[in-house]
Formats: C-alpha cells, structure tokens, sequence
C-alpha cells in the first residue's frame, strides 16, 4: 500500500510540473530591454526606419498570437 501511495503521489507531482512548466507566458508579462543604440539606425532613411517599424510591429503581432494560443491551449 505504501508503494502505491508513493507512486501515486509521484505521478501527481510529474503531472504538475508537465502542465507548469509547458506553458507560455503571455505577452504583457515578459519584460523587455528598453534601451536601443541609436548607431545601427542613424545613416538610415526615413522610408527605410518606416519599413523596418513597420515589418518589426509585424513581427511582434505574429508572434505574440502564438503565444497567446499557447498560454490558451494550456488553460
């Protein structure tokens, strides 16, 4: 008997760690540098930053989804 409590309670400790540590974050919760060099943008054009801006929000968006059905898949 004591060998089946202890694999039981086993089991639900693996179960438990499984279904913590598979999740996602979600987005707003990960913290992010906030400091950029400006020296990698400054020869830049404006139309160039734009279409950088532009494909970087695209970027963000595309992933941020994904992570979002992550964290929803594991609810």
């Amino acid at each position: 008997m004591f060998i089946l409590n202890k694999r039981l309670l086993l089991g639900g400790v693996l179960v438990a760690i499984i279904f913590t540590t598979g999740c996602a974050n979600r987005a707003e919760s990960i913290a992010a540098s906030l400091y950029m060099s400006h020296e990698r943008y400054i020869d830049a054009s404006c139309a160039v930053l734009a279409t950088q801006m532009s494909d970087a929000r695209a970027s963000l968006a595309k992933f941020s989804e994904k992570q979002l059905k992550m964290c929803r898949a594991c609810l």
